[in-house]
């Protein structure tokens, strides 16, 4: 079943079957959306798999849940991104490669497929010793792709001639996160899960480096790209650290932690407001899903009451970041 919830109060808008007749995925490992929203793309990408080889994306509309098409894929995949308009994917492949030695090395391809055909349209020449980290991202304009390397530099390939226009170099450390600001003006590159710096896209300048004591799981950019935020993870199961920084100055303007609250996404509404996406680790299983949503004043003063959950065990809380305290670095 799929199940859309509107985010302002946590209502079911649509409650439909997905179009399971073409299906062939016997696990759905991940969810993603098109940025235009006219596409859920449902894969097994990072789960392991056994009995056979190849991954497998599907695409159906969200509008009313039909199979609109798939990519087959002949190797393992480990990460893939939908490029701004929907009309294509980019994927990481991965095929084991003999070495005569104690293991087998992995070879890897970062093609571009068609939407919804499924048609491998072209790849990325990058060189062979230059490892390929699974994290990438498209600009939001969609004319080119940042691509994250083991030694810590991103690579900027404008698409679809799939040629190298710049390279951004400042840590050592493997790339573990990209994303764009909604402009397209800076880019911000997580290295080793514990320090994000922040790029001018147009030189390839290094504007700053923001180091932080725990691992950053997601950052995301404000709508006009005036604010960035960040999750990690705290050192304990259930820990969550929320900062958020202005831009382009990076002063820190906001953070919190909650020690009961598994935050797993994070993005920003049309309007400013910050969600949250997670899990109370605090229930007995089956956790709840969390779409926290609420006044930082009421939950930074004070523990929040929770609505009584729905059926599927949704709720939200609401929050705003105009109040949200900021404490020491965490």
């Amino acid at each position: 079943m799929g199940n859309l919830i509107k985010t302002s109060d946590g209502k079911a808008l649509r409650n439909y079957p997905f179009d399971t007749e073409k299906s062939r995925l016997e696990w759905h490992f991940g969810v993603s959306f098109s940025s235009d929203s006219r596409l859920i793309a449902i894969s097994d990408i990072g789960l392991g798999r056994f009995s056979q080889t190849g991954s497998r994306i599907e695409f159906f509309s969200v509008s009313d849940g039909k199979f609109v098409g798939c990519i087959q894929l002949q190797r393992d995949a480990s990460y893939f991104a939908i490029s701004p308009r929907g009309d294509q994917v980019a994927v990481l492949e991965e095929a084991a490669m003999s070495t005569g030695g104690a293991g087998d090395a992995k070879k890897a391809r970062l093609g571009f497929w068609s939407v919804p055909e499924g048609k491998l349209m072209f790849t990325l020449p990058i060189p062979e010793p230059i490892k390929i980290q699974p994290m990438f991202a498209y600009a939001p304009n969609g004319k080119s792709l940042a691509v994250g390397h083991s030694d810590g530099a991103i690579s900027l390939w404008q698409l679809p001639e799939a040629r190298c226009i710049r390279v951004f170099r400042g840590s050592a450390d493997p790339v573990s996160l990209i994303a764009f600001s909604p402009d397209g003006a800076i880019m911000a590159s997580v290295h080793s899960r514990q320090a994000i710096a922040l790029w001018r896209v147009s030189d390839g300048t290094l504007i700053d480096v923001i180091q932080s004591k725990s691992n950053i799981v997601q950052i995301a950019f404000s709508p006009e790209g005036t604010l960035m935020a960040a999750h990690s993870s705290g050192e304990n199961r259930g820990e969550s650290i929320i900062r958020v920084w202005r831009l382009p100055d990076t002063r820190l303007v906001a953070s919190r932690m909650w020690r009961d609250w598994e935050v797993h996404s994070l993005a920003f509404t049309a309007d400013h407001e910050l969600l949250a996406v997670g899990m109370r680790t605090s229930r007995p299983r089956p956790t709840w899903v969390l779409v926290v949503k609420d006044w930082l004043d009421k939950i930074f003063r004070r523990r929040p009451v929770a609505p009584p959950p729905d059926d599927c065990g949704c709720f939200t809380i609401p929050f705003s970041i105009q109040k949200m305290r900021v404490g020491a670095n965490p």
